[in-house]
């Protein structure tokens, strides 16, 4: 199964929450307790470029319950605004997950993929 598109915009002072949904093929919600799971925004996907940002498991992702599937990643306003980050406009990003007693090394899934665009804060005069 390839993976689903889907393109996200990451503002400048504003928290940045992208919940994601693992399902099987009868789109059930698949219980993801104990996965390991990492989101990373490059400038190109698939490269060694520069990370822009990423999180993990227990780093900025979430599972609430386990149960229900549900992925939860948070950048916070923090992150959103590091220095040497604010002033990129555009990249790629991926979410990989692996079962538990995986590793990322060698039972990575890629669920979900897209551009990543940054959206400077508005100036009002």
């Amino acid at each position: 199964m390839s993976a689903a598109h889907h393109d996200i915009e990451i503002e400048e002072n504003v928290q940045f929450d992208f919940y994601i949904t693992k399902e099987d093929s009868t789109c059930v919600a698949t219980d993801i307790t104990g996965y390991g799971a990492k989101f990373q925004v490059r400038e190109k996907r698939l490269t060694t470029s520069v990370v822009i940002y990423e999180a993990t498991v227990g780093a900025g992702i979430t599972i609430p319950t386990g149960t229900d599937g549900l992925f939860h990643i948070i950048l916070t306003v923090t992150q959103v605004n590091a220095p040497g980050v604010v002033g990129w406009t555009s990249g790629q990003y991926d979410f990989v997950y692996w079962p538990s007693g995986g590793s990322i090394s060698d039972q990575t899934k890629r669920l979900v993929k897209g551009k990543a665009t940054f959206k400077p804060a508005a100036v009002f005069a």
